[in-house]
């Protein structure tokens, strides 16, 4: 009997010990590639020269073109969906199709890769309207200026931001080389019916203008997806031709920046 139960116990760590060995196999096998599939990425071109990243909570600026040379991005033309090219960058985005041909872009083009999905909105916008006075007299009224409708950068982009089934405006406004007022202002902000929202904004007067940014929008993501709305805009000071302007993502739906690419 002892010898039979012996024989039982020794069977029994046997087995045990081929399981771990198995276990361990296992891990060896799949882990790194679960580890892999778990790792949230996504790299974003733009025509504007835009090179970002993100990777598990990240924004980074992109400066090494391995992240992006010759490898397949997704691409959009404005909010149109084109397919999959392999792409360089010199100036404005290259494409280079599945038999090799390269074909040179102009215009509002939007490359992307990674885990994560994007969608692309256009930018519409329209000429100052009678209804844009309005909400920009209110915005100028909260921010103690005065009112004016004489900008040199006038844009309104519309999107329903919070999913309520009306669409919200979007504008971004400057009046820095105007003369009707000493005042000088670049201001970005939400429009949602009688609320304005500030997202950012550069007040001086005439004298420090060119020590001050003016804002421009140049894309609206959807990150993920998951229909929350990202504004991508940049901050450049007067008569600077450099490319080293600032590049800001903002949380439409929040209010709130998600990363200023200067800091």
């Amino acid at each position: 009997m002892l010898k039979e139960k012996l024989k039982m116990d020794k069977s029994g760590v046997l087995i045990i010990r081929v399981l771990i060995v198995y276990l361990v196999i296992a891990l060896i096998i799949f882990l790194p590639t679960y580890i892999k599939n778990k790792v949230e990425k996504l790299y974003i071109i733009t025509n504007d020269n835009i090179k970002i990243k993100y990777t598990n909570g990240r924004w980074k600026k992109i400066y090494n073109s391995k992240d992006y040379a010759l490898k397949k991005f997704n691409l959009y033309e404005n909010d149109e969906y084109k397919g999959k090219y392999k792409i360089m960058y010199s100036n404005k985005l290259i494409l280079i199709d599945d038999s090799g041909n390269r074909t040179n872009t102009n215009g509002n083009y939007v490359a992307y890769r990674g885990s994560l999905k994007l969608g692309v909105y256009d930018l519409i916008t329209d000429e100052l309207s009678e209804v844009d006075k309005e909400y920009i007299e209110k915005a100028l009224i909260k921010l103690n200026l005065p009112v004016t409708y004489n900008f040199n950068h006038f844009q309104r982009v519309y999107y329903d931001i919070d999913k309520d089934g009306i669409l919200e405006n979007v504008y971004c406004i400057n009046n820095f080389y105007t003369d009707d007022t000493n005042e000088k202002f670049s201001i970005l902000f939400i429009q949602n019916e009688d609320e304005i929202k500030i997202i950012d904004k550069q007040i001086t007067d005439s004298n420090g203008i060119y020590d001050n940014k003016i804002f421009s929008i140049i894309n609206v993501f959807d990150i993920r997806k998951d229909g929350k709305l990202e504004l991508l805009y940049r901050e450049d000071y007067p008569m600077d031709n450099s490319d080293d302007s600032c590049i800001i993502l903002h949380n439409l739906s929040k209010n709130k920046q998600i990363k200023n690419f200067c800091e």
